[in-house]
This record gives structure tokens, sequence and C-alpha cells, in this order.
């Protein structure tokens, strides 16, 4: 990862178990000089507490532990830099006033398609994350990304505060179709999942995101149409319609016919209960209203703009992409490299998509071009003349620990 968000973890852990250890200390040193069986008993209690917190932060410990030593590898840590630049560059969103946060990507196979602890989220322990931790499941890495793009939405749905406005416009939107409040309620509810879906599909080019998605769901035709109560992820039987529907209203693309007759011949009449089916094919009949509503709605977090402006989907635009994959040696990983990583995925996948790439060649084209980009983000960053000390910002090491730029 880069040395930035390498000292930056390692900073706040260093503080936080400095300052755990001193607490110990303490607490041992009230036990030992105990005058009293009272005073002993009130010391124990303390570093019981002490050592329930200190559980807390060994679980910290083997996150980050989880984020460096999957690196250990050289060919899983090229692919995980290569990925860590793709987060960077679909984190950069052009919101005024926004400074994204350094993403960092791990890998994990605890499930599938991916998973994200976004930056600033206080951890077991006390301590406050400073990067985004983005889990990718070894099936993802490297050929389905977009999931990934998805956990970025995470981010930037919380860091622009958009998720209490767009659930009031998917809420109104769904009602305005099914008549029913307590189905346009649930509609709501998935606002969490939805929100990074737009992101995604508006950051992968529509259709690439779309095939990512559905493979993301390929699970057995029943588990299409399960509700379950308080879970923030709609059934696959809602969410991929939603994001066809999306895909067409940002893009144009005869692409997305394909990808919808392919879901519907694998999940369009499952053999499951018809009263399971008819509510959630009663549900789906929303996905084209919420996705035109969400897409068009301008928010104040993002200055007024839509979704789809953000994401500035016209460098990903469908027209653009088919042009480029058909320029001689466009696909070789050295030339993808050269270009913006979301226009590199976007191309890899509208490739896959048409038929240019095969299972084999998708995987070892998208295994070269983030080697390759991971080298190349190496080659041209300043990280690569710099090291990073940390250390105590005093000599007695009781104060805050400071991070220096030295030369390597």
């Amino acid at each position: 990862m880069s040395p930035e968000a390498l000292a930056s973890l390692e900073s706040g852990l260093l503080r936080a178990v400095k300052a755990m250890m001193g607490e110990i200390d303490r607490a041992t040193v009230q036990v030992t000089r105990a005058a009293s069986e009272r005073e002993e008993k009130q010391g124990n209690r303390v570093l019981t507490v002490l050592q329930l917190r200190a559980d807390a932060l060994f679980k910290t410990l083997d996150l980050y532990h989880d984020a460096i030593s999957t690196r250990a590898d050289a060919e899983i840590g090229l692919l995980l830099a290569g990925t860590d630049r793709l987060l960077a560059a679909a984190m950069k969103r052009p919101v005024p006033g926004f400074t994204p946060p350094s993403a960092v990507s791990y890998l994990d196979s605890g499930g599938r398609g991916g998973a994200i602890t976004r930056a600033r989220t206080r951890l077991p322990g006390g301590i406050v994350l400073p990067v985004a931790l983005v889990r990718v499941s070894p099936e993802s890495l490297p050929t389905r990304l977009t999931s990934s793009l998805h956990e970025v939405g995470h981010q930037l749905a919380v860091d622009l505060n958009l998720l209490d406005e767009a659930r009031d416009v998917i809420t109104r939107s769904a009602f305005t179709v099914l008549r029913n409040p307590a189905d346009a309620a649930l509609w709501g509810s998935w606002t969490g999942e939805l929100v990074p879906d737009a992101f995604a599909v508006g950051l992968g080019g529509g259709a690439p995101a779309v095939d990512g998605l559905q493979r993301v769901l390929s699970v057995p035709v029943p588990f299409a149409y399960v509700i379950a109560e308080g879970d923030p992820h709609p059934p696959g039987a809602v969410r991929v319609p939603f994001a066809v529907a999306l895909s067409r209203v940002v893009f144009s693309d005869p692409s997305l016919d394909l990808l919808w007759q392919r879901f519907d011949a694998l999940y369009g009449n499952p053999g499951i209960p018809v009263a399971v089916r008819s509510r959630v094919q009663r549900l789906a009949a929303a996905a084209c209203q919420v996705a035109k509503s969400l897409a068009r709605h301008r928010f104040r977090g993002l200055g007024g703009e839509t979704l789809a402006a953000i994401c500035e989907t016209r460098t990903v635009d469908p027209t653009l992409v088919r042009q480029l994959i058909d320029e001689p040696r466009a696909l070789r990983p050295a030339r993808l490299a050269l270009r913006s990583p979301l226009l590199a995925l976007a191309m890899i996948g509208r490739a896959r998509l048409l038929g240019h790439l095969g299972a084999a060649a998708h995987d070892r084209v998208s295994r070269a071009w983030l080697a390759e980009l991971a080298r190349t983000g190496a080659s041209t960053s300043a990280a690569a003349s710099v090291a990073y000390l940390v250390r105590p910002a005093r000599a007695d090491g009781r104060a805050h620990y400071q991070t220096e730029r030295i030369p390597a």
C-alpha cells in the first residue's frame, strides 16, 4: 500500500497501544500498592475492564494484519496495489470541498463480492480508522472488480451525506407506483445498498457493472426471492431490475437487453410459492420509477448535481468504450495502464460482454493490467523516493506519536 496509508495506519495503532500499556501499567501499580482489600478489589476491577479493552484492541490489530499481510505474496501484492489505484480513482469525485480518504484493499474470503470498513469508523479498542479498508473476495480478484466500486459507493454515500435525501426520493417514487406505504418503506430501507449500486453503475460504465452484480448474485433461484426482515440488501429479483433500469437511464446501451434476457431466463419463472414470487415481482414493478427518480435527482450533498454528473459517466460512455476496444492492441495491459483506471476497467468488462475476451483471457488480461497499474503507480509516485519513520514526539515516549518523511 502507499507509504502514506501505511504510516497513518501504524501511527494510530501505536498511539492506541502506547496509551493502553500506560493504563495497564498504572492499574497494576495501583493493585500491588493496595493498602486494603477494598482498594485491591477496585484495582482488580479496573484491570479486568482494561483486559476487555485490550481484547478489543487486538481485534483491530488482527484487521490491520489482514490488510497488510495479504500483500506479502508478490503476485497478490501487485494485484492489490493495482486495486488500490482503481479505488483511489473511484473515490476522487468532483464535489467542491470534498477530500476523498485513502483506500486500501485486502484479500479475504469472508464473503462473496466484498465489504468496506469506512474511513473514520471507530474500531474496537477506540481507534478511528484513518483510511477505508476494502475487502476483496478471492473470486472477485481480478475478474469482478466492479463489486469494489459498490464498496466505494458506501464511503461516498456517507461522506457526501446522501442517504437521508436518497431515502426520501426512493420511498416517494416507490409509493407512486405501488400505492402501499409498507412496500414503499421497504424500498426506503434498501437505500444503503441502492445508492452504492448507483455509484457502481455510474463509475463502472453501466452494463459491465450490471454484469458484475449478476455474477455476485449467482445464487440458487429461491434465494433471489428472499426478503429477510431487517436486511438492508434487496433480493436479487428486485436489485437486478433496479440496476438494469438505472443503467438504461444513465447510458443508452443495447447490451443491457442481453443482460436482462440472461437474468430473466435464469430467474424469471422460479419454482417457488406463488405468494412469495408475486410479492417480489410486485415490488420489482417500482424499479424503473425508483431508478429514474434517483438518477435525475439533484442532491444537496453534491452541490445540486446528479449522481451521473458526479460519476463523470461521459468518461466511461459505452459508445466511447466500444470505439476504444476496436483499436488495435487496445486491450494490451501496458496500454490499459496508461488510461484512467475506471476507463480501463470499463473496457475490459465491455470486451468480455462483447465476446472479445473469453473467461481465461479476461482473467489473464485483468491480472496483467492490475500488475502494470501497480508498477506504473509506484514509478510515478513521489512515494518511490521517500520512506516514513514513526517515533515518539517526546523523548519519554508518553506523548503522541508523529510521522516523519525521510529520504529512502
